[in-house]
């Protein structure tokens, strides 16, 4: 009927609610770390699932790039053992992201395995490069394949939908912000009604009960009679519910 219309109209609302929510937490999460790593979110994303494939994280990445651009900032012989230029043909440095996948492929390339931990441990600090070595022991391919299956299998949001992303999150923040500003203000306002309410209970109604009952004490074993007999009746009831639902179940049996 009606009511199951609705029941089910609501079940579709949450659903969609959940999946944007769900989506928007992704996105915006992804426009925030790229903008940190200076670095496109399509390359983030890359990496990202690179990193989670081989057992580790893109945190881990994020983490090891103040070393890197230090190495940059420092001019690393690291970057010219790989084979890596952090500068333009007019002098200029390159984009972080450019460095940054050069440099992982370039590592990946190092077919000595302990030069190659050498060399991430220069540019991206020990503990980075530690969790990072999985992922470069797949070699260039392997991880090009990796990032191949992501864009073929859409795991990676496009920057539209990244920007939609975070433009969603905005909005759903601005929307709690202003729910909270909505709540103190009614509270504001309703807080002076209350507590004339509350004081006008403790200083008038509380010592008028507590007056009649005093005057009026007759009536004390008569009420406690009737509660009492309230709370037996509902008892009554209740063992009654009982039987008649072990006799329903004792003959559907028989």
């Amino acid at each position: 009927g009606f009511v199951a219309v609705v029941s089910a109209v609501k079940d579709i609302a949450v659903r969609i609610k959940g999946l944007t929510d769900s989506v928007g937490e992704y996105g915006d999460a992804v426009d925030k770390g790229a903008q940190k790593m200076q670095v496109s979110t399509d390359t983030y994303q890359e990496w990202s699932f690179v990193l989670e494939r081989s057992g580790s994280n893109i945190e881990t990445l994020q983490r090891g790039m103040k070393t890197l651009n230090s190495a940059i900032d420092g001019n690393s012989s690291a970057f010219s053992e790989l084979g890596v230029s952090t500068t333009k043909a007019d002098g200029s440095l390159r984009s972080t992201e450019d460095i940054l996948n050069d440099t992982m492929f370039a590592l990946a390339g190092v077919s000595d395995e302990h030069k190659r931990y050498a060399l991430a441990v220069d540019l991206f600090g020990k503990k980075t490069a530690s969790e990072l070595l999985p992922a470069l022991n797949s070699g260039k391919k392997g991880i090009k394949d990796m990032m191949d299956y992501a864009h073929k299998n859409n795991l990676i949001m496009s920057g539209e939908g990244v920007a939609a992303s975070a433009e969603y999150q905005d909005a759903m923040g601005d929307l709690n912000l202003a729910t909270q500003g909505l709540k103190t203000t009614i509270g504001v306002e309703l807080m002076p009604i209350i507590t004339d309410v509350v004081n006008k209970i403790v200083d008038d109604v509380i010592p008028a009960i507590e007056n009649f009952t005093k005057d009026n004490e007759w009536l004390l074993p008569t009420i406690a009679g009737l509660t009492t007999a309230l709370i037996v009746f509902k008892a009554a009831m209740g063992i009654s519910a009982i039987i008649s639902g072990v006799s329903t179940a004792l003959a559907a049996y028989r």
